[in-house]
């Protein structure tokens, strides 16, 4: 079996890994990827399934791997070092990927004892297994991979980094978690089922590469028809993030909002290859009053200088009961 997609110098075939923190969102994708690009490969996914966030997304993604025969999943909690030791002698693994932790910075304030309680004695219990596992001549840890991911600073140039920063911006750094961002991200955000959501999407992406906004926005107005009412819709914010989700986690484009210019804020800009639409967003107006805020404010002037051709986009959300209703007028 050809192993392009992983570079690594480490031979992974017929190899047993320890992957903690395997129902999260990387150590689920990193566990499915081990299993399908290696051959006679063991998986040992270890987590404890907290509720600090939706545990039904951790089942569907324990469930997918748990398809594969040769995973095995272990629901335990790092800090539980007898637990530990009982994996590590059982199953012997020869590589270590420790990403099981406590997420989140705001969190730690009000609930420290688990961080300290994951973060810090999990780790420390991961590093003393690993250490032990050369003793009496037992087969020992070859590699270990510690990582963690829970704070993205993005693009924030100051340093130190500090909380109370309003600069940080969400970075993807690859196609990869592009793709798991939308697999878990969109049907709880839009309550479509994945599958529906990714060839509507997936055809909105193909008509913005060609520079046919006018069709997207059909089929973004046909998507949100299906969408039910509820409160959190009936604000011009719940729009223009749910934009952002849709062009910046399943496309390859640069995505801002609330770009500050010298007399506002231009709610959304898109840039593509070839073109930068810049968008102005109403709830409950009209797609005239959009437009003619981004001339009267001069948005477009932003990117004057840019080699690209500069597009116009004024698009009204209108709900009204239960229904969703969208227009536009593009400019050029």
């Amino acid at each position: 079996m050809q192993e392009k997609s992983i570079k690594t110098k480490i031979d992974l075939n017929g190899k047993t890994v320890l992957v903690t923190g395997a129902a999260g969102f990387i150590g689920s994708f990193l566990s499915e990827r081990l299993l399908s690009d290696f051959e006679d490969i063991r998986v040992i996914g270890f987590d404890s399934v907290n509720d600090y966030y939706d545990i039904r997304l951790k089942e569907s993604r324990l469930k997918k791997l748990q398809k594969h025969e040769n995973f095995i999943f272990i629901k335990a909690n790092l800090a539980d070092k007898d637990k530990v030791n009982e994996v590590f002698c059982k199953y012997s693994p020869q590589i270590v990927v420790n990403l099981a932790a406590q997420a989140g910075v705001r969190y730690s304030i009000t609930n420290p004892d688990a961080y300290i309680e994951s973060n810090i004695i999990g780790f420390y219990n991961i590093l003393e297994a690993c250490r032990h596992s050369y003793d009496d001549g037992a087969t020992p840890v070859e590699h270990l991979v510690y990582a963690s991911s829970s704070s993205v600073y993005g693009s924030n140039k100051k340093v130190p980094y500090n909380t109370d920063d309003k600069v940080y911006h969400l970075e993807i750094p690859n196609k990869e978690i592009r793709s798991s961002l939308y697999q878990s991200l969109l049907p709880y955000y839009f309550g479509k089922d994945t599958q529906s959501g990714n060839t509507q999407i997936a055809k909105m992406s193909a008509l913005i590469n060609k520079g046919n906004m006018d069709g997207a926005l059909r089929l973004l107005r046909d998507f949100l028809s299906t969408v039910p009412y509820c409160d959190n819709t009936a604000y011009e914010g719940h729009y223009q993030q749910m934009l952002y989700v849709i062009f910046t986690i399943l496309t390859n484009y640069r995505m801002q909002v609330e770009v500050r210019t010298h007399k506002g804020r231009i709610d959304v800009a898109l840039e593509t290859e070839s073109r930068i639409y810049v968008m102005e967003i109403k709830f409950n107006g009209s797609a005239d009053d959009a437009l003619r805020q981004i001339d009267l404010k001069g948005y477009a002037d932003a990117y004057k200088n840019s080699l690209k051709q500069i597009v116009k986009v004024g698009i009204n959300f209108c709900v009204k009961g239960d229904a969703n209703f969208t227009d536009w007028i593009i400019k050029q």
